[in-house]
């Protein structure tokens, strides 16, 4: 089994979906206080869990999505995508100047103890930009700099005239080239990145691939069936055994299978000029595909539940919902825990009861059972996480939010920029140059002067162009003067949400109002209109509705 060693310490993304501006979600946690921790020891400074919250499409998906995007560049921007005309890049679609802007993804990662910032900016035709740099020292040392096709190398990376020489195209990373190409020093970090990250949403033909997945790693050993149990024992649904059976095909369908061979040259459509559909094409299967896709439908996987006289197997289609969520949400929550690495989860409440969805996140806060450092990121609409009378809630800088403004704009904050007890007046701004969460505070590229063909770069001016990003938090930095509203039907499930929700807003006076549901509230009130939507959740204001 590989260990992972990457740790995750910020993302930030621009111009992606619903991401207009620069968002940063930030794991760093407050005992940072400098650009590197002094004792060299990262997973003693890094929170291992992030909650986002938020209203139906304000952004949790999207940020996920980003996260997704930028390993899959890392992936395939240099093989499987190579040959594409366009990036599959998701620019901001409400902003007529956005669709030509670049989308900009940064990540700030630990590998062996050391901090590097790797980010990219694309359009759908190309690379604008591209740079890593790591942090032996106080300082930031650059690997490699790219501007369009002006590529700068560090004197820290080895082999840098080869990696030069194998860049093919304008859309392709230089970190995926070097993966491919096996470079001894970028290959590393870029395999940290590709298989760093492991993403599960919520869908049907995401849940039935990672059971395909599981089917196939417990027959062939690399996933223990009794590991498989003891999760199904946690999750309290009557199974006591698991197995994975061989079946027999039926001979009309193997005969439908044995005709997705090959396609002559008179059934091969023609090369597309561009990306327009041109109808349905044949499907090709190689030898090798076609005898994983047999293996692959002849195996079942079972579950024997306890009856009365004895267990019975049952097949898939015979289970919960919820049986088979948990089944691809612990799995893989497993599998990090013991590699390391980060778990993202969209909609992790999805059919899955709260205290399941509490067990799974309360591993990866475990030392004993998270020993590498395994981080897990979730999107969630359960109030569990942060409910102020569980022993197990979250911190306040394991919090984040999601909202979206009128013009269609995301917006990500933590509920830690909140004001503190006692204080309503954001802290004064830390000094330039000293480490805090949030934008880079990179300027716009299109006002950085490029760099001619051929000149030498200068590094001063590189770094003024691009300064040292930040990661200590910005405690207490929001505004928040305004009361925290709360929508009920009725004083008595009011006071009790107020009494529960209240603690986490440090300082906020909740409003518990009586017979209003959300539309009447808005009749009344049309200044609240906006914060008055069923569970909306932002800096001015959290408005929640309980159903009669």
């Amino acid at each position: 089994m590989h260990i992972c060693c990457m740790l995750l310490l910020q993302f930030s993304l621009s111009n992606h979906a619903s991401f207009r501006d620069e968002a940063t979600l930030n794991l760093v946690s407050h005992t940072l206080k400098s650009q590197v921790p002094c004792d060299s020891r990262w997973l003693h400074h890094v929170s291992r869990v992030a909650a986002v919250y938020g209203p139906n499409a304000s952004g949790k998906s999207a940020l996920l999505h980003g996260m997704r995007f930028f390993t899959s560049m890392v992936r395939n921007s240099a093989t499987t995508w190579a040959g594409d005309p366009k990036l599959p890049r998701r620019p901001f679609l409400l902003d007529a100047g956005s669709t030509n802007r670049p989308s900009t993804f940064v990540l700030d990662f630990v590998v062996d103890e050391v901090r590097y910032e790797y980010g990219f900016s694309l359009t759908e035709h190309e690379v604008t930009e591209e740079w890593l740099r790591g942090y032996w020292t106080l300082k930031p040392t650059m690997l490699f700099d790219r501007h369009g096709g002006d590529i700068e190398v560090g004197r820290r990376l080895r082999g840098g005239a080869a990696l030069l020489n194998r860049i093919t195209g304008p859309r392709e990373l230089v970190l995926s080239r070097a993966f491919t190409a096996r470079h001894e020093q970028l290959q590393r970090l870029a395999s940290e990145i590709i298989e760093g990250f492991e993403f599960v949403f919520y869908s049907e033909q995401a849940r039935e691939e990672r059971l395909r997945q599981l089917t196939t790693e417990l027959a062939e050993g690399r996933f223990k069936s009794d590991d498989l149990v003891t999760l199904l024992r946690v999750a309290d649904v009557g199974i006591c055994d698991a197995e994975v059976s061989e079946r027999e095909l039926p001979e009309h369908f193997k005969e439908f299978l044995m005709n997705l061979g090959p396609a002559t040259d008179a059934t091969q459509p023609e090369a597309p000029e561009d990306d327009t559909p041109h109808g349905p094409t044949r499907l090709v299967l190689e030898a090798s595909q076609f005898e994983e896709l047999i293996i692959q439908l002849r195996r079942a996987l079972k579950f024997h539940h306890l009856g009365i006289d004895g267990a019975y197997p049952l097949d898939l289609n015979a289970e919960s919902a919820g049986t088979l969520t948990w089944l691809g949400q612990a799995v893989p929550a497993l599998a990090r825990l013991r590699s390391g690495g980060v778990l993202c989860i969209d909609e992790l409440d999805a059919s899955l009861h709260p205290q399941l969805a509490q067990v799974l996140v309360s591993m990866f806060t475990d030392p004993d059972i998270n020993p590498h450092g395994a981080q897990i990121v979730f999107t969630t609409h359960d109030t569990h996480f942060i409910d102020n009378v569980n022993p197990a809630r979250l911190t306040p800088e394991q919090v984040w939010f999601t909202q979206k403004d009128a013009q269609g704009v995301s917006d990500l904050f933590s509920l830690d920029e909140f004001p503190p007890p006692g204080r309503t007046e954001p802290r004064p701004p830390l000094p330039v140059g000293t480490l805090r969460s949030g934008p880079a505070h990179r300027p716009d590229p299109g006002s950085a002067p490029r760099r001619r063909p051929g000149a030498t770069a200068d590094m001063s001016r590189r770094q003024e162009r691009r300064p040292a990003r930040s990661l200590n938090r910005r405690t207490g930095t929001r505004r928040e003067n305004r009361r925290l509203l709360v929508v009920t039907e009725g004083k008595t499930a009011g006071e009790l949400l107020s009494r529960r929700v209240q603690p986490l807003f440090r300082g906020l006076a909740p409003l518990a109002l009586r017979g209003l549901d959300t539309g009447g509230l808005q009749q009344r009130d049309p200044a609240r209109r906006q914060t008055s939507r069923l569970g909306q959740i932002h800096p001015s204001g959290l408005s929640l509705h309980q159903a009669p």
